[in-house]
Formats: C-alpha cells, sequence, structure tokens
C-alpha cells in the first residue's frame, strides 16, 4: 500500500489558501493512524470544531484521514463509504485537492474488485483535480503522492515516477517531513516493483540500475526516515535493493530480514524474501530459496500485493525447474509462465495507453469547462461575474411564481476614499476579504457575484422575508465583526445592503434590490433594507 500523503496541464486557475490550524491537526493524525493507534476520538472532535467554526475544509480533511485509516486497518467498506462521502462534501464545498483524495480511494477499491474501467476513470479524474493549481501546497502534494501510489498499483510505472517527480520539485516549499516519507517510500515500492517486473521479462541489468539509482537516492535520506513509523518498511525496500544488487551476502540478508519488523506492510517483506530467494538459487540451494519464497507469498494484501506475489510465483517457478532442469513437466510450466509473464507486459502497455487516451480526453473536459467558468467568474475575487449574474436575472424573469426569493444588492461604504487614501491593491484585497464574508454569510447553493467595481449581488433562491432578515444580519455582522487592522492599522470596512423578496414578481427583484440598496446609503449606511415586492409594504431596516 503507497503512503497517503505530469504532463501536459490544462491553464491553471486556482490557487491554494493557506491551511487553517484545524486542517492540521486533522493531517497530524495520518501519521498517528499509521502507526496503529486509535484516532476515532480525536476525529470527532475536530468534526465538532469544524462545525462550530463553519470550517468546511478542515471537515474535508478529517474525511480524508477516516478514509485513509479505514484503509489501513483493511475496512473496505468503512473505505467505500467515507471516501463517497468526502468526494460528495469536497465537490459541494469546492475542494478539488479534497475531491481528488478521495477518488484516489474510490479507484483502489474498484480495482480490488475487479472493475478497471471504473477505476482508471475515478484514478484519471483524481489526476486532472490536480491539474489547475499553480502554487504549491502540502494537501497539493499529498494528492498527488497518493495518485501516483495508485497507478503503481496499475503497473504504471512511468506515469508513477512522473508524478513522484512533480512532487518532489514542490518538496522545497512545503517543508512537510511526513510528505518526504512518504515520496521516499512510495518511489522506493515503485522502483522496486518495476524492476521486478523487468526481472520477469529478462531484463535483469536495467532492473538492477533501477534499483541501483533508487538506493543511492532513499540512503541520502536516512536522517528523515529514522524513527518514523515507516522505517521499518524502507528498510525492507532497501535490503531488497541491497539483495538485488549484490550489496550484501545471503546470510547478513537474512539476519537483517529477521530483525526487522513491520505490521501494515507485509509487502515490504515479501521484496526482502524474494531478494533473498533470488540469491540462494543462484547459490543452488534451491530448497531453501522455495522456502524463503512461500515466507514472501504468506499475508500479501489482495491488491498492493499482487504484484509481487505474481512475481514470487513467477520465482518460484523459475527456481523449481532450475533444480529439475530434466523435469518436462516443469519445463512446460516454465515455457507458460514466461509467456503469461510476457502476455502481462503486453496488456499493461496497453493500459497505459488507455490511460494516457482518458487523460487527455479528461484534460480536453477539464480545459472546455474551465474556460467556461472563466467565463462566468469574476478574476478578482472568483465570484459570479456580471455574465453570470445577468444570466440569472433572465432565469428569475421566466418563472411563473409560488416559489420565495431573495436578490441582495450590497456595496462598500465610501470605498473610493479606501482607493484613494490606501491604494487600489489594498482595495482589491478588502473586495477579496468581502467576498469571502459574503460567502460565509449564504448557503452552499445561494448564488454570490460581483457586479462590478465594489458593488455585489446575491441571488438566494427558496428565502422569504424572514430567511432575508436574517440574511441581512449575517452580512452586516460579519463585515463588522472582520479584523480589518489585519489589512492596515487604520482600515474599517462597513456596507450596505438593498434585499428585495418575492414569491412572484421576480422580474422587479434586480431593480428592487437596487432601489432598497439607494435607500440604505440614504438612511445613513452600514445598513440593509428588506423589501417585499409585489405588495404594498413598508420598508424593513435591518440593523
Amino acid at each position: 500500500m503507497g503512503v497517503s500523503g505530469g504532463g501536459d496541464q490544462v491553464a491553471a486557475s486556482r490557487t491554494v489558501c493557506p491551511p487553517s490550524e484545524l486542517v492540521e491537526a486533522a493531517r497530524a493524525l495520518l501519521p498517528r493512524a499509521w502507526a496503529g493507534e486509535d484516532i476515532t476520538e480525536d476525529l470527532h472532535d475536530i468534526y465538532r470544531q469544524a462545525a462550530v467554526d463553519g470550517d468546511d475544509e478542515a471537515e474535508c480533511a478529517a474525511r480524508f484521514v477516516e478514509v485513509a485509516d479505514a484503509s489501513i486497518r483493511g475496512d473496505q467498506t468503512a473505505t467505500r463509504r467515507t471516501a463517497t462521502m468526502l468526494v460528495e462534501r469536497a465537490q459541494q464545498a469546492g475542494f478539488p485537492l479534497w475531491e481528488s483524495r478521495g477518488r484516489h480511494y474510490l479507484a483502489r477499491l474498484h480495482l480490488a474488485d475487479g472493475e478497471e474501467a471504473q477505476g482508471i476513470e475515478e484514478l484519471v479524474t483524481a489526476e486532472v483535480l490536480t491539474d489547475e493549481y499553480a502554487d504549491t501546497s502540502v494537501i497539493l502534494v499529498g494528492a498527488i503522492n497518493g495518485i501516483a501510489s495508485t497507478y503503481m498499483l496499475l503497473g504504471l510505472f512511468e506515469d508513477s515516477a512522473r508524478l513522484f517527480a512533480r512532487m518532489e520539485s514542490m518538496l522545497d516549499a512545503v517543508h512537510d517531513p511526513w510528505a518526504l516519507r512518504a515520496l521516499l517510500y512510495n518511489r522506493l515500492l515503485n522502483d522496486a516493483t518495476w524492476a521486478l517486473a523487468l526481472e520477469q521479462i529478462g531484463a535483469a541489468d536495467d532492473a538492477r540500475a533501477r534499483l541501483r539509482a533508487a538506493h543511492q537516492r532513499v540512503v541520502a535520506h536516512d536522517d528523515v526516515i529514522a524513527g518514523s513509523s515507516i522505517e521499518g518498511d524502507i528498510q525492507l525496500l532497501v535490503l531488497f535493493t541491497e539483495l538485488m544488487t549484490g550489496k550484501v551476502s545471503i546470510d547478513a540478508g537474512r539476519e537483517r530480514l529477521a530483525s526487522i519488523k513491520v505490521d501494515h506492510q507485509p509487502e515490504s517483506e515479501s521484496f526482502a524474501h524474494f531478494g533473498v530467494a533470488t540469491l540462494l538459487a543462484e547459490a543452488g540451494r534451491y530448497a531453501e530459496a522455495l522456502e524463503e519464497v512461500q515466507a514472501g507469498l504468506d499475508d500479501l494484501h489482495p491488491i498492493e500485493g499482487e504484484r509481487v506475489n505474481m512475481a514470487l510465483r513467477w520465482l518460484s517457478t523459475r527456481i523449481a525447474v532450475q533444480s529439475e532442469p530434466d523435469h518436462a513437466g516443469l519445463r512446460e510450466a516454465w515455457s507458460y509462465a514466461t509467456l503469461m509473464t510476457d502476455k502481462v507486459w503486453e496488456l499493461r502497455k496497453r493500459r497505459r495507453d488507455a490511460v494516457l487516451d482518458r487523460l487527455q480526453i479528461r484534460r480536453l473536459r477539464s480545459e472546455h469547462e474551465l474556460v467556461q467558468r472563466v467565463s462566468l467568474e469574476d478574476a478578482l475575487t472568483g465570484l459570479a461575474n456580471r455574465r453570470r449574474l445577468d444570466r440569472e436575472r433572465s432565469e428569475l424573469a421566466t418563472l411563473d411564481g409560488a416559489d420565495w426569493v431573495a436578490v441582495v444588492y450590497l456595496d462598500l461604504d465610501d470605498f473610493k476614499t479606501v482607493n484613494d487614501t490606501l491604494g487600489h491593491d489594498l482595495g482589491d484585497e478588502v473586495l477579496r476579504a468581502i467576498a469571502g464574508l459574503l460567502r460565509g454569510s449564504v448557503r452552499d447553493q445561494d448564488l454570490v457575484g460581483r457586479y462590478g467595481g465594489d458593488e455585489f449581488v446575491i441571488v438566494a433562491r427558496d428565502c422569504d422575508q424572514q430567511a432575508a432578515d436574517r440574511l441581512g444580519e449575517r452580512m452586516l455582522s460579519s463585515v463588522r465583526a472582520h479584523d480589518w487592522r489585519e489589512l492596515h492599522p487604520s482600515l474599517q470596512v462597513t456596507v450596505s445592503a438593498g434585499i428585495a423578496v418575492t414569491d412572484a414578481a421576480y422580474g422587479q427583484l434586480f431593480s428592487a434590490a437596487d432601489d432598497a440598496l439607494y435607500a440604505a446609503k440614504q438612511g445613513g449606511r452600514d445598513r440593509a433594507i428588506v423589501r417585499s415586492v409585489g405588495q404594498i409594504t413598508t420598508p424593513e431596516f435591518v440593523g
């Protein structure tokens, strides 16, 4: 199992916000889960605090850790349930990287069930979800790591290596020891598995060269590996590289193998058993070699251990025919094993072609979706732009009635002074901050947009007058409570809002909200006025 922690890409449009303390607290549970600790209560605490803080990303982070924990424990039912929940919640909250992390686990589950096409589709989607990010974060690094380790399960070693190289280029920026350890382990596991496949197709020289390079890369980071929860796993894979490249003797290798203990990664031991068995067979000690092969076959994971399982069975056949070269049945079995190995390698090539095709198609689709989104998105704030708001206005005008809808017009009080005295760059920061506060004040289904300048518009369906009153209160309160001094010591920001609500006269909502905003400005600013459209009412002031 890879430790959770390419190519031409579409134009990047997303940035990764620094993770909150609660997100970091969730991530800190992952190494503990990997070490076999019970993290259930800690996860519940994070879920509760995320609900109190309204921290949607922390909820996604905790859900991901829950997925990883279930996978580590081998509970596929819980893994599937929580991964599906993570994907749905991440989509709803707008966190593509957390969606990516859920999808790579779903890909693994499809592969476990023999559903290769579905697994590849999930995996390709997971990778493309990472393409939009231009900057680096530990969350992005972890997402790439998970995808790369899953490509490895499909035997797509080149694609794993491509993504590990992408991940490595980011590590200096994130300064995360766990991410580095995950990269070292998974990249070493990919090289080791790749070497096994090369051994089977008769490319032993290529296999040994790859293992020598992998060994050199890993031992350069002994200080990072020492004392970590995956130290034993890495030591076993390093032992495999040393056995296969002649750096250690049979007896010394067996002694080290017996002294290294791991609880959750039996395939690491199996690699080492493969190396010992290979040396024993070369020394003509065939019975002992077969015993090592059997030890390597014991307790392998059905997914993560599949490729080393195949390699050990291939080695078993080779040892048997070496021990009895005149046995016609064994020679026939070896010929069949060789034939099947070649067919598996060809299948791997066809599978990789299919994956690259799916990646290209999915990226083209993603690029089209990105162009559509950008055309309807305000470049400064990421909110809906005027084109998107005008489209919503046209759609509302076609409604027949019966459903409550509210429209909010909101702008900043005396914003020109901010630009004139503190500069337009700081003014842009204020607009971005207002955009974030508005997002936090509305429901997920509400449309929030920037109409232009410092004017914002919200369209809230299924929102009657009482709900509109509460919306106005939330917006005003969030702006007042925000610490604007973080942007500038002398900065203080207030807003005015006009809110129009109706269950029938939808075509009048935008103009009525604009009128209500004018009344709020005339009434003293830093306030919201709510008006019902289509009936004679007195404007209501929200303080």
